[in-house]
């Protein structure tokens, strides 16, 4: 993916989005992302200029350089594994993710 870097995970967690919940990432405050499994319930996901619905088998990457936002304003409560990532070079110092933006896989599948 990124020549002479490695993925690592910052941290991670699973999350029960219980309705009415809300989550905003504002846009340039990290360079780094986020991966979303939806294992159960329902919600949305908005970011890079689309509305995704959200259901157990999404997958989003997250780019959380840019304006994201999740929802569940009234349904089942969205039960999401997740995990915040960057990636460090062959020295460990961290990489910029968005000059690497390119690499990485589609927002959402």
């Amino acid at each position: 993916m990124i020549a002479g870097a490695s993925p690592t995970v910052l941290f991670a967690a699973r999350s029960l989005c219980v309705a009415p919940w809300r989550w905003h990432n504002r846009a340039l405050e990290r360079d780094c992302a986020n991966l979303w499994l939806i294992v159960g319930g329902r919600g949305t996901w908005t970011g890079e200029g689309r509305c995704h619905p959200c259901s157990p088998g999404d997958f989003f990457v997250q780019r959380l350089w840019n304006e994201c936002v999740g929802a569940n304003p009234d349904g089942p409560p969205l039960d999401v594994l997740w995990a915040n990532i960057a990636w460090r070079d062959a020295r460990g110092i961290p990489v910029d993710l968005r000059v690497h933006a390119a690499d990485l896989p589609e927002v959402h599948r």
